[in-house]
């Protein structure tokens, strides 16, 4: 009985060898993506708050205009 469970044991270990490897072998490219939603995330909120700066402060400009 040992020698079957032994033999399942090292199935598994042979299958999920090769499995994990690809799996940390595309760590790296899946950081560097995540690094890439990151960075367009980060310059679309910035962007998003410049214009609505830029709004406001352009809405308040019409405004005080009008109180003249």
């Amino acid at each position: 009985m040992d020698g079957q469970r032994d033999n399942g044991i090292g199935g598994a270990i042979g299958t999920a060898a090769p499995i994990l490897a690809f799996l940390i072998s595309t760590l790296t490219e899946f950081e560097a993506w995540l690094r890439v939603i990151s960075l367009l995330i980060g310059i679309t909120v910035g962007l998003v708050t410049l214009c609505q700066k830029w709004r406001g402060k352009r809405h308040n400009q019409q405004h005080a205009h009008r109180g003249k």
